[in-house]
C-alpha cells in the first residue's frame, strides 16, 4: 500500500527524490526546478507549501508538490495512492488547491476524487505534450547565440507579442519574455543584428524546456532558429558541463579541443585554431595577402601581451 511522506521543506524532499527524478529528468523537469528554486529562496511563495514522496515499501514510486499560489504537481501515481494523498492535500489545504497538473490518468484521478469529497465540478484546463528533441540538423546560420540583457527588454516585449499572436498561445505573450529576461532564460541568435529568440521555461542540469521559439516574419528561412537550437542543444548535452547556467556567448560553446588543455595554453590554442579557420576562408575567398598579414600582425600583437 502506497504511503504518503510529507517532508518539511525543499532541501528535504530533494534530499530524498532527486537522484529518482534525474533517472527521468526531463519528464520530472517541472518538479526539480521548483524544488530548487524553493531550495534556494522560498520567501515570494504562500504557506504552506507541500513536498510528498510516494512510496511503497520503502521504495520511491512518485511525488506530489504545491508552491502557493500555483496548482499541485504531481508524477504519475498507481491507483491505490490517489485517496490517500487527497486526504492529506485536504487536511492541509481546507479551501482549495486550485488544480492538479500532471499526467494522465492520474490528475483526472484526482481531481474526481477531490470533488467527491467536496463538491464541485472539475475539467481539463491544458492538455501538453512532452517532446524531447535529441538532434539537430545544424542550418549554418551566422551569428552567435547570446543570453538576453537588459538591454534587450522592449525587444524582448515587441517580440514576444508577436510570437503570441502567431502562435495563437495567449499566455506566452511579451510579459513572459520579459520575465524570462529576468530570469536569465531568454536567448538571441545574433549577427549584425538579433534575428530568433528561444525562451526556457524552465531548465535542469541536462534538459531545457523550451517554450518560446520566434524569428520576425523577415528573417524566416535562413535558418536561425535552428542553428540556435543547435547551439543550445550542443551546450546542454556537453558531458563535462557540471549543471546548466545561461551565459553570454564564450570557449564553452565552440568545438572542443584535442588532448586536456587547461589556462593559458588552451586559450592559445583557441586563438591558433581560429586564425587558421580565418586565414582557410580568407584564402578560399582570394584573399591570400590578407590572411598572411592579418596572422603576422595578429601574433606580433599577442606575443607583445602579458
Amino acid at each position: 500500500m502506497p504511503r504518503i511522506h510529507r517532508h518539511p521543506d525543499a532541501a528535504a524532499f530533494l534530499a530524498r527524490a532527486e537522484p529518482w527524478l534525474l533517472q527521468r529528468e526531463i519528464e520530472h523537469a517541472g518538479a526539480l526546478q521548483s524544488a530548487r528554486q524553493a531550495r534556494a529562496n522560498d520567501r515570494h511563495y504562500e504557506r504552506p507549501m507541500y513536498w510528498a514522496t510516494i512510496e511503497t515499501d520503502g521504495d520511491l514510486t512518485g511525488y506530489a508538490y504545491r508552491t502557493p499560489p500555483f496548482r499541485v504537481g504531481v508524477s504519475a501515481l498507481p491507483s491505490t495512492a490517489i485517496a490517500p494523498l487527497v486526504a492529506d492535500l485536504e487536511a492541509t489545504y481546507p479551501a482549495a488547491v486550485g488544480g492538479f497538473a500532471g499526467p494522465l490518468p492520474t490528475v483526472s484521478e484526482l481531481a474526481a476524487t477531490w470533488i467527491e469529497r467536496r463538491g464541485g465540478s472539475w475539467s481539463i484546463h491544458a492538455r501538453q505534450r512532452l517532446l524531447s528533441l535529441g538532434t539537430v540538423t545544424a542550418a549554418g546560420a551566422s551569428g552567435t547565440l547570446r543570453l538576453g540583457s537588459a538591454a534587450d527588454k522592449t525587444l524582448a516585449q515587441s517580440w514576444g507579442a508577436a510570437a503570441s499572436i502567431d502562435s495563437g498561445i495567449a499566455t506566452l505573450d511579451g510579459g513572459v519574455c520579459v520575465q524570462l529576461l529576468g530570469a536569465k532564460l531568454l536567448y538571441f541568435w545574433a549577427d549584425d543584428q538579433p534575428r530568433c529568440m528561444l525562451g526556457l521555461l524552465r531548465e535542469t542540469p541536462q534538459s531545457a524546456a523550451v517554450g518560446i521559439v520566434y524569428t520576425p516574419a523577415a528573417f524566416r528561412g535562413q535558418g536561425y532558429a535552428t542553428t540556435a537550437l543547435g547551439a543550445l542543444l550542443r551546450y546542454i548535452s556537453d558531458p563535462e558541463r557540471k549543471r546548466f547556467q545561461p551565459m553570454n556567448a564564450n570557449f564553452g560553446l565552440l568545438p572542443p579541443l584535442p588532448g586536456r588543455l587547461r589556462g593559458k595554453a588552451k586559450k592559445e590554442m583557441h586563438s591558433e585554431r581560429a586564425l587558421a579557420d580565418l586565414a582557410a576562408w580568407l584564402s578560399q575567398t582570394g584573399a591570400v595577402d590578407g590572411a598572411a598579414d592579418f596572422q603576422a600582425s595578429n601574433k606580433a600583437t599577442t606575443t607583445a601581451l602579458p
